[in-house]
């Protein structure tokens, strides 16, 4: 299956330890009249979605004005990624969806002479975890966020590290640093007035799930032990040009066990055309609206000169998401437009998936050959599993 080439291929890893191969079975409806599916080779499509870097541009910031002060990193900078999104190929009733949310921290940030950030490295902390839900009445909604983290929660991972441990690393690149709008789908700009630089990330696979699994076998079934979900080739675009981006995101774990109905959404629907500035708090109090100011991504360099008597004039450096107002003597701020702490992307899931079992197959409906096709999007999202000989 082939999506808009907006991003670099994506391939979902695969890690399998002992046990006959086989493919991966999943009951799209659990206990429901659906028959389960054999994968065989395919993959589980995610439709597009939004990602959320929660702080990112203030720790670019931050980790700029530190190493500006005396050349080296004295602390960690921080930000946390945010994402959900659907099923594509959903249960003939209802739907899937997943949540998610890892911490990484900025190692490397160089800027160009315009003084906005061209290229920054990061890695995951360990920090993390997944959600996937099964809610038998389809809700979901990129553009309000909501429907993500509602009906029987099937699945919850913690614990974020790269397949055979380590931190996974990723890189963000700005490709235009001219502000245009954010949202430029062709079902029109439901963000009047939200602007936007241009750019894309990447980040090497992750694996959410190393310090803890537990999922729902009416969906997963019984005979697969000791898997593991695998993030491929993370990354995101902006600005937005095959959905719609979402104005809330969900930062915390439901409050539901797996097979029970998590009766706490954090996200509410409703959408009003304008910035984020303009979107209402989130009714159901726990969701977050993205920050970005006028300029998503927007960073400036700031630089004043200052005068020490006996040595003449010197200019000091310094990076903000937004320019002092009113703006000092002596101060010069580029390229002058206000940004704000965080930064919103577009994402596109896609996944390889296969198994092992510790008895013969159930008896189960092959997907079509088009889903062992590798998608192409931003973030890949893979199963593995393992299991012991008996």
């Amino acid at each position: 299956m082939r999506k808009n080439l907006l991003s670099t291929l994506v391939a979902a890893s695969l890690a399998i330890a002992g046990g006959a191969q086989a493919a991966l079975v999943f009951d799209y409806d659990g206990t429901g009249g659906q028959a389960a599916v054999n994968l065989s080779g395919g993959g589980l499509d995610w439709s597009g979605s939004s990602f959320l870097a929660l702080g990112g541009n203030q720790a670019i910031a931050s980790w700029l004005n530190d190493y500006l002060a005396d050349f080296d990193i004295d602390t960690p900078h921080e930000f946390v990624g945010l994402t959900h999104a659907k099923l594509a190929s959903n249960p003939t009733a209802g739907e899937i969806t997943m949540v998610a949310r890892f911490t990484e921290v900025i190692t490397e940030v160089t800027v160009s002479t315009l003084g906005t950030s061209t290229y920054a490295q990061f890695a995951t902390t360990g920090v993390g975890w997944l959600e996937m839900y099964y809610d038998s009445t389809p809700d979901s909604d990129v553009l309000s966020g909501s429907g993500f983290d509602n009906g029987i929660l099937i699945l919850r991972a913690s614990g974020v590290a790269q397949p055979g441990g380590g931190a996974s690393t990723g890189t963000f690149t700005l490709t235009n640093a001219s502000p245009g709008n954010l949202d430029t789908t062709n079902n029109g700009n439901d963000y009047p007035g939200q602007l936007s630089i241009s750019g894309y990330s990447a980040q090497s696979s992750m694996q959410i799930g190393t310090t803890g699994m537990a999922f729902d076998q009416n969906f997963f079934h019984a005979g697969q032990t000791g898997f593991s979900i695998t993030y491929s080739n993370t990354g995101m675009i902006i600005p937005f040009a095959t959905n719609d981006p979402s104005d809330c995101y969900t930062p915390n774990p439901g409050t539901a066990a797996i097979g029970g109905a998590n009766s706490a959404p954090q996200c509410a629907t409703g959408h009003i055309n304008g910035p984020f500035s303009a979107q209402p708090v989130p009714g159901l109090g726990q969701g977050l609206l993205p920050v970005t100011g006028e300029v998503n991504g927007g960073l400036n360099k700031i630089v004043t000169i200052v005068t020490v008597p006996g040595f003449g004039t010197f200019p000091v450096t310094t990076y903000a998401t937004s320019c002092p107002v009113p703006l000092p003597a002596n101060t010069t701020c580029t390229p002058g437009f206000n940004g704000g702490p965080d930064i919103v992307g577009q994402v596109d899931f896609n996944s390889s998936v296969s198994s092992q079992y510790q008895a013969p197959l159930p008896d189960v409906i092959p997907e079509p050959a088009t889903l062992a096709l590798l998608g192409v999007g931003l973030l890949g999202l893979g199963f593995s599993f393992t299991r012991r000989r008996t």
